[in-house]
């Protein structure tokens, strides 16, 4: 894959760590830490990060116990720009919590029916 050809999915986890890494730069995550920040398998990190990886927005590196970890890579700067959530226009959430009832009504009927001997 050359470099600047991938563009992660929308909501995919390279594009939320690639967003993280582009408000954080300086951070660093390990598989454990993607894992309970995205809710996913720390096993299958490395598989869902590897075409970012291989575009150089994220780079992966080993301490010194071996442990790989994810930093910015250096062609963070060309990864699409994260998109905030949608949050829904002021006048749209005003007009539907105006034409909300003010309470709602549930009518519960029970029907027994009783076995005859």
């Amino acid at each position: 894959m050359s470099k600047g050809a991938y563009k992660p999915r929308g909501d995919s986890l390279a594009a939320r760590v690639i967003a993280f890494f582009q408000a954080n730069p300086d951070e660093e995550l390990y598989p454990s830490d993607i894992a309970a920040k995205w809710a996913v398998n720390s096993q299958n990190v490395f598989n869902l990060m590897k075409p970012a990886l291989n575009a150089g927005f994220v780079t992966r590196t080993a301490d010194e116990a071996g442990q790989h970890y994810y930093t910015a890579g250096p062609h963070l700067h060309e990864a699409p720009a994260a998109k905030p959530a949608q949050a829904p226009a002021p006048q749209a959430l005003s007009a539907t919590l105006e034409s909300a009832p003010d309470r709602i009504v549930v009518e519960i009927h029970l029907h027994f029916h009783t076995a005859e001997a």
